[in-house]
């Protein structure tokens, strides 16, 4: 009888079906993650447009985008996931009807941003850029409707399963002894996988931040010298604990959140060594596994410099480091050996 039929699998053959099974597992979380934050999504904003504290279009231009930055992670995802995979008969009908661009636009144009990054301008939009607590409380009570629930192999809960929430909010401000602006929100780029991840930032850096930004997430990853902003740059950052199951009094679990201040990694200090982080640098030297922008201040500073644009006019590089175009180029040849392992067509 042979090794195989006495029950022996060859080492490669379950490595494969381990890997399959994972690959599995993932496709049945971004689908429930991205069924949630669509329906979620759409409650939140119309509630504001029937309310009058969202002007209809820009609600409906929110959604478009929310809609078309999912559809495309669907896309990229492995195995594909479609829009039918994600929505039921009767919403894909109305979403359809509401917004067709965004059926057709995900297979051949880049969103600009995560789902998130999208979420949390509405949110800002209606609490006000200076009540900060404000957003958080708000960001947390949409989190908490977000939850899919992480079950142990026994069927007791025992986290979240969320991948499109970010985990990292941060703002920033410029403020000298003459004037300060008002508050810019970022958020760290939030999609499961670093393959995703790169797209995104990818992107980012070629089309949706600022340039100077951009320059500085490049240098990063070529190990120059960094851009120098305006010293009276103002930084601060906030963690979100995973929710965590908790027993209430009518035995039953319910998720749990809360932010709490997060200093500056040690790529944010290279990107932008002359911010004032608050709190300030830990003396810390273990080196972010993260890549260069994954971080939310490059999302809030990159809206700052847009935004303030005598602020950015006083924004210092090193002549002699590479230009921006040449590492834009290197950015670009990544994007698209990256989309040509996907569905998109480039």
């Amino acid at each position: 009888m042979s090794a195989q039929h006495r029950g022996w699998v060859r080492p490669s053959v379950k490595k494969m079906e381990m890997f399959m099974a994972l690959e599995k597992k993932n496709r049945a979380i971004l689908v429930k993650s991205s069924k949630i934050f669509i329906e979620k999504s759409l409650h939140f904003i119309s509630s504001l447009m029937k309310y009058k504290k969202l002007a209809s279009q820009q609600g409906q231009s929110y959604m478009q985008e929310i809609l078309h930055s999912i559809f495309f992670l669907g896309l990229i995802n492995r195995p594909r996931i479609n829009p039918e995979d994600v929505l039921n008969e009767e919403l894909a009908l109305k979403l359809r009807q509401k917004f067709p661009d965004a059926f057709q636009i995900y297979r051949t144009k880049l969103p600009s941003r995560p789902p998130y990054s999208i979420l949390l301008d509405v949110v800002v939009e209606i609490t006000g850029d200076q009540d900060v607590p404000a957003v958080q409380k708000k960001l947390l009570d949409l989190n908490a409707k977000m939850h899919v629930p992480k079950l142990r192999e026994d069927g007791t809960v025992c986290g979240n399963d969320f991948t499109l929430a970010s985990t990292v909010v941060s703002y920033c401000y410029f403020s000298d002894s003459q004037q300060k602006t008002k508050n810019y929100f970022g958020v760290s780029v939030a999609c499961k996988g670093g393959f995703q991840r790169s797209i995104f930032i990818d992107q980012a850096c070629i089309t949706t931040w600022n340039r100077n930004v951009a320059f500085a997430v490049c240098l990063a990853d070529s190990e120059s010298k960094s851009i120098q902003l305006p010293k009276s740059v103002f930084s601060a950052a906030f963690h979100m604990l995973n929710n965590l199951p908790q027993r209430t009094a009518s035995n039953s679990n319910t998720p749990t959140q809360r932010y709490y201040s997060k200093p500056p990694c040690l790529k944010c200090l290279k990107i932008f060594p002359n911010v004032v982080f608050l709190p300030p640098p830990e003396n810390n030297d273990t080196p972010a596994y993260w890549m260069s922008g994954n971080c939310a201040e490059c999302e809030a500073i990159s809206k700052l410099l847009n935004a303030e644009s005598w602020v950015n006019d006083r924004v210092e590089f090193d002549p002699t480091v590479p230009t921006l175009e040449e590492l834009l180029h290197e950015r670009k040849e990544r994007l698209y050996q990256n989309l040509r392992k996907t569905p998109f067509e480039v």
